[in-house]
Formats: C-alpha cells, sequence, structure tokens
C-alpha cells in the first residue's frame, strides 16, 4: 500500500514538472533573418519586431506567413515554422522520464523483482512519452532555426512599353494527365532537405480544381496593372496591329503540403503548401488565331494553409501565385517581347496591286442588293458577304473566314459554291474570295465617302441563323468615327446580330456605303454598331477597278 502512494505521489510530481520548464522560456524567440538590403519584408501582414538587429518572432508553434517586397519584382512568399524542440523540451522529456523511471525501478526493488531493466526500461519510456506530450501542451517548446536565410530569386516585373501590343488573357483551362500529377505531405525537415519521398496522389484521384474566372480576372488585374490592357475605355481602340489574347492550360502539376510538426494554437493552420504548375501558354492574335505557344514550369511561393476538415486545404493562393510567375516568367521571354512588337509596316504596303473587272451594270435598287448578297458558312460558324463584280467575286470580313477551313458560299437561291481566297487584310478586316459564277449584278465600289449623320440606311445579312438569310434592317447613320489607327469607321443604330459581318450597308438605292464588321454588346447597350466605308474596300485590299 505503501508503494502504491509512492508511485501515485510521484505520478502526480512528473504532471506537475512535465510542464515547469516551460516557464524558463520566452514567448518569443530572436532569430538572424538572412536578405538582400533591397527586401523589405511583413510577417503576418504585420512589420516585424526587431531587436539587436535580430526578428522577433512569437513562440505559439504556428507557422509564419512571410511577405518579400522589392521595387519592380513580383512579391515573394516564404513560410517560417517552428518545427524542432528547444533544448528546454528535450530535457522535459529526460526529467519526465526519471521522475517516473526511477520511483518504479526502486519500488522494483523493494519487491525484490528478479531483474530491474524492464522495469527501468518500461517506466522510464512512459515517463518520456508523458514529458513529450507535455511538450505538445506547451507551444513554447517548439523553435525555428536561428538563422532564416531569405534571398529568393525574384522576378522581375515587365511593364508594357509604346512599341508592344496589348495583352488580355481569354481563358485558363485544366488538362492534367495521370503522369503528369504530384502530390507530396513530406516532414518540415524532409521538405527543407529536398527530400519529397513518397508520392501520395490525393490530388491527383481528385483533380486539381481551377476556376476559370477566377484565375482570368486575377491575370488580366496583372497586366492591367502593367499597362498591357487599356483602361481608357476607349471603343474604337482595339485593333489587329494594336492587340493579343493570352490562353493558359495547366497541363501538370506538383503539390507539396508541409506538415506542422507543434501543435498550433489556431489549430486550422496545419502546416504550409507550394505548388509548381506545368502551363502552356498560347498567343492569340486580334482574331484569337494562335501566333506561338511557350510551355513553362513556375512554383509559387509559400503559404501557410487553413482547413475546414481534415481534407480541405485551401489552395487559390498557392495556385495565383504560381500562375503570376508564369505569366512574367513569359512576359520576360525574348520570344514574347519579339512577337508582341507592333508591326511598323503595313499589311496594305505589302500587297501588289490586284485588277478587278467589276462589270458594267450594278445594284441599283434594294432588291437586287438583296440578292448580291451572300451567306458565308465557316466550321464555326457563319457570316455574311457580297458580290463586288460579276464574275464571282465577294468581299467580307476577315474574322468572318479567319478559320479558312471548309468555307463555303450560301447563295440567295440556295445555291452552295466553294470559295477561293484571293486576297486578305488582317488589320483592315478585309478579304476577297472568288467563286465560279457569272452573270452577277454586283455592288459598286466607290472610292468617295458619300455618307452624312442622319442619312437612312439599311443593313443586309443573316443574323443568328442561316434560314434567316440576306436579312434586311433599317436605320441611320449615327456618326462618322475615328479609329486609333486614323481610319474612318461609320457608326449606324441599324439592327445588327451575330452573322451580320460582313454584310453591306446600303442606301435606299442599293448604293454600298459600307461593310458592317462589329457591335457593341453589353448591359444597357443598345443601338451601336458600326461599318468600315466602301472606300475602304479599294485602299485596304489595294484593288485596282477595271
Amino acid at each position: 500500500m505503501k508503494s502504491l502512494k509512492l508511485i501515485l505521489i510521484c505520478s502526480l510530481t512528473m504532471l506537475l514538472n512535465s510542464c515547469s520548464l516551460g516557464f524558463l522560456i520566452g514567448k518569443t524567440q530572436n532569430i538572424d533573418i538572412v536578405k538582400d538590403s533591397l527586401t523589405t519584408i511583413q510577417i503576418n501582414k504585420k512589420d516585424p519586431e526587431i531587436k539587436n538587429t535580430k526578428y522577433v518572432l512569437p513562440r505559439n508553434a504556428e507557422p509564419q506567413q512571410v511577405v518579400l517586397k522589392r521595387e519592380g519584382y513580383k512579391t515573394q512568399y516564404r513560410v517560417i515554422t517552428p518545427y524542432k524542440l528547444d533544448p528546454a523540451g528535450y530535457a522535459t522529456i529526460g526529467l519526465n522520464a526519471l521522475i517516473i523511471g526511477v520511483p518504479f525501478t526502486a519500488f522494483a526493488a523493494a519487491i525484490e523483482a528478479p531483474t530491474l531493466i524492464p522495469f527501468f526500461l518500461v517506466s522510464t519510456t512512459i515517463g518520456g512519452y508523458y514529458g513529450y506530450m507535455a511538450t505538445l501542451l506547451n507551444n513554447k517548446f517548439w523553435q525555428y532555426d536561428n538563422q532564416i536565410l531569405l534571398n529568393d530569386s525574384f522576378v522581375k516585373i515587365v511593364v508594357r512599353d509604346s512599341i508592344t501590343k496589348e495583352i488580355q488573357l481569354n481563358k485558363v483551362s485544366v488538362d492534367i494527365s495521370p503522369e503528369n500529377s504530384e502530390d507530396y505531405y513530406p516532414s518540415y525537415q524532409d521538405y527543407k532537405n529536398g527530400k519529397l519521398k513518397t508520392k501520395v496522389n490525393i490530388k491527383a484521384e481528385n483533380g486539381i480544381k481551377i476556376d476559370d474566372t477566377y484565375y482570368s480576372d486575377e491575370l488580366n488585374n496583372i497586366l492591367k496593372k502593367n499597362g498591357y490592357i487599356d483602361t481608357t475605355g476607349l471603343v474604337l481602340k482595339s485593333n489587329y496591329n494594336q492587340n493579343a489574347y493570352l490562353d493558359a492550360k495547366v497541363l501538370g502539376y506538383k503539390y507539396i503540403w508541409i506538415q506542422n510538426n507543434g501543435r498550433p494554437t489556431d489549430i486550422r493552420k496545419t502546416g504550409f503548401i507550394n505548388v509548381e504548375l506545368k502551363i502552356k501558354w498560347d498567343v492569340l492574335d486580334f482574331y484569337k488565331k494562335p501566333i506561338y505557344s511557350d510551355t513553362i514550369k513556375s512554383k509559387s511561393g509559400e503559404f501557410v494553409s487553413y482547413v475546414k476538415s481534415a481534407n480541405s486545404v485551401y489552395e487559390k493562393d498557392a495556385l495565383k501565385d504560381a500562375m503570376e510567375t508564369g505569366l512574367y516568367s513569359l512576359l520576360n521571354s525574348t520570344k514574347f517581347r519579339s512577337v508582341m512588337k507592333m508591326e511598323k509596316v503595313s499589311i496594305t504596303d505589302t500587297l501588289k496591286t490586284f485588277e478587278l473587272n467589276t462589270g458594267k451594270v450594278y445594284v441599283s435598287s434594294i432588291e437586287q442588293a438583296v440578292q448580291s448578297s451572300v451567306t458565308i458558312r465557316t466550321p464555326k460558324g457563319h457570316g455574311s458577304g457580297f458580290f463586288v463584280s460579276e464574275n464571282g467575286y465577294i468581299v467580307t470580313n476577315y474574322h468572318v473566314i479567319a478559320d479558312t477551313a471548309k468555307l463555303e458560299v450560301i447563295l440567295n437561291d440556295g445555291s452552295k459554291l466553294k470559295p477561293k481566297i484571293v486576297r486578305l487584310n488582317k488589320e483592315s478586316d478585309l478579304a476577297l474570295l472568288k467563286i465560279e459564277k457569272n452573270n452577277i449584278v454586283p455592288f459598286k465600289i466607290s472610292d468617295t465617302e458619300s455618307t452624312g449623320m442622319g442619312k437612312e440606311i439599311y443593313v443586309i445579312g443573316t443574323p443568328s441563323a442561316e434560314d434567316l438569310s440576306q436579312t434586311l434592317t433599317k436605320g441611320i447613320i449615327s456618326s462618322i468615327r475615328k479609329q486609333a489607327n486614323g481610319s474612318k469607321i461609320i457608326q449606324t443604330d441599324a439592327s445588327i446580330s451575330r452573322g451580320n459581318s460582313g454584310g453591306p450597308l446600303i442606301d435606299k438605292e442599293g448604293k454600298l456605303l459600307g461593310i458592317v464588321n462589329a457591335k457593341l454588346i453589353g448591359m444597357g447597350i443598345e443601338g451601336i454598331s458600326f461599318a468600315m466605308p466602301a472606300s475602304e474596300i479599294t485602299k485596304s485590299l489595294v484593288i485596282k477597278l477595271k
């Protein structure tokens, strides 16, 4: 009975002492952070406390989010984590092992046990376990490295200059094959030493989630901030020589979740994550046709991870950061800068004069105008066009036939013919086609402007669907505008829909005034459409009429 009391007293003493060494440790740890003099840092969104050149960090067993900033470079993200026991923690484990081990061994000796070694080993192991549990209950036992190196490689921010095209992100998508998906859950020690050991494949099985709208908006905000997206709101500024687009497709990823060794005060902070993405960047021209592609691997910074439950890790910040790094890597590349330079020589200047025999009889009524208009079918939809010669030459917009495969011209009588592309001008959004057809009454192309504000006009085209071919709508000329490249454009309130592009804009006598090519779309926008003057046809396509 006395021996049992002795054991209980010793156990109580052990429990009391298991935390006692924690009182010898301060609430903070002073560490040496090595960084470039041009780099400023914040820790947990605050300016750090510094004493005697040392950074003061809380002993709370939680990973600390660090933000590194340098003028002219992308912000970097690092995590400093308390991953190892303080010497006082090891001393606590040893002390508890002895406190419970010695009395139990003494008890074994008192009852004349045949051997004392098993009693000693078992009792000290139990005492050591209690001591280790005590270190988990006291956050102050967990410490950071005394020296942290934060000399990261910064990615240069590229600001658009006056000779570079504007560029906007079109979409973000995901196409990850199993062989291009990796995820790991290493300890901090293994992560620190570059040992990623076992591949977990939890993310590979569940899939990585990319919100196209969120990431497209975030990347476009970066492009806007650095001058790649116009913020003036000018409607008539965009054109082939000025603008381009970008698609981002995530082809692979490496996801790393580094566990928090200590017991965090905030149990949601379970460690930190970083990711590496393999992204294919497709650069597209103004008409969203591919120019060139570049596949780039980009790493995110380190981000403290928060969880709602055991399987719900927030990773938006890491994915966004990796995409941002990839975007800046693309903008920094020599190839990208070369492709994005605005052309000094106009496409028009490179074209040789093309002689066109138009005919002797021209459209002179709205009825004839409808007969001389066509629908142009493409693999992705349809547009409109019209005859400009008696032997089958047709004018339309370039963007209507940008996908040149399997084009088909549908005449007013329903007959279908395959066209030949004769001439293109992407800058002016014009194309000249040819079908094998004769005895046509064409539109007469005037080389002079004959438009005026308030003039009554008509538009012929195929809006929305092919069975609405050669639809006639009425309006007025609202204004004659000037585009950023200096060319004029007709603004009208005539009803124009998708499929009208490339169709003729005429007066009540059927005289050709312009070519429909654009419409403003948006909440609260009605009756704002555009057509280029008919005189642009001969100028931009370098046509000599005969």
